[in-house]
């Protein structure tokens, strides 16, 4: 009886845990302002007043854009953000409904592809493939 009672406290304490997440991501995302960032650091950094800043390191990229999704499972990126190019690295600084911590993003690139049949090593751009934040600690 008393292993029973456990089991109830812990499959409710994680139902506690796990709606809320679950309810904030389907809220989904509000874009309200995107602007370019001075931010150094590499990867996603909050502010404190709610801004998102995104830095990738990527000097032979033509472009390259910051994808919103609108939960973690989704194929097509509810928002397309044009990132600026800052010397080797590109940034962009977001804020809205929906973004900050737990919010699905990854990065497409587009620029040269070098590779070919004959020659395997160079540049190899394919803005079909989405990617990864390279800097992020959780992905």
């Amino acid at each position: 009886m008393a292993r029973q009672r456990i089991s109830w406290i812990f499959l409710i304490a994680a139902a506690l845990l796990v709606v809320p997440a679950m309810a904030a991501t389907a809220a989904g995302i509000t874009l309200q302002e995107v602007s370019n960032t001075t931010e150094g650091r590499y990867g996603s950094h909050m502010d404190a007043g709610g801004w998102v800043h995104f830095v990738v390191y990527s000097p032979d990229a033509a472009a390259l854009n910051l994808l919103l999704f609108e939960k973690p499972g989704d194929k097509t990126p509810a928002h397309t953000v044009p990132m600026q190019k800052d010397g080797a690295d590109w940034k962009i600084k977001a804020k809205g409904e929906g973004i900050g911590p737990g919010l699905a993003y990854m990065y497409q690139a587009k620029g040269t592809n070098e590779i070919s049949k004959d020659d395997q090593y160079g540049l190899m751009f394919n803005e079909n493939f989405f990617l990864n934040d390279p800097y992020c600690e959780k992905t």
